[in-house]
């Protein structure tokens, strides 16, 4: 019986050092993250996913439904000609592999990569990418974007990047 204590012991003891290590690699990851299971709820996502979009502590929880933050994103500024319903049934009807590029009001420019998991999970990586172009292509960049973004299409289309593979 003491044999089984100690294993448990040991057991949560490096449960507990995964999970410090765990956070530490989310917390210090440049590119915000998110996963939410097959119920599209959240199960988990960084500091850096929420400062990306402003998301407040409240929808960074487990359990979060993936409508909500999708609303608070459209609020909060994504630029697009989509009213408040036809952006979250866009996302929603978009779970397969897709990597999308997103303007935001701001003028930042996020791109997004979104990969389904064999057993129903969904996980997005949100990239900031208004720097790296801005410095490698100059300001022609940014208007290029949002010039694209003001189009007839909420996708914003670079023309000095080449696309990524859908």
């Amino acid at each position: 019986m003491r044999r089984q204590r100690d294993d448990l012991q040991q057991g949560r003891e490096e449960l507990r050092k995964q999970n410090l290590l765990f956070d530490m690699a989310l917390g210090n990851m440049p590119h915000g993250l998110c996963m939410f299971d097959a119920a599209l709820h959240l199960v988990v996502c960084n500091k850096r996913y929420a400062e990306i979009y402003g998301i407040p502590p409240e929808l960074t929880r487990p359990g979060t439904p993936l409508i909500n933050i999708l609303k608070h994103r459209f609020a909060s500024g994504v630029q697009t000609n989509l009213d408040p319903e036809a952006f979250v049934r866009d996302r929603i009807g978009r779970l397969h592999e897709t990597t999308r590029i997103e303007v935001l009001k701001d003028g930042r420019i996020i791109r997004a990569t979104r990969r389904p998991t064999g057993s129903g999970e969904l996980i997005a990586i949100h990239e900031d990418i208004t720097e790296p172009e801005s410095s490698v292509h100059g300001s022609s960049c940014k208007t290029s974007f949002s010039s694209s973004a003001s189009g007839s299409s909420d996708r914003a289309t670079p023309t000095s990047m080449p696309r990524s593979p859908p």
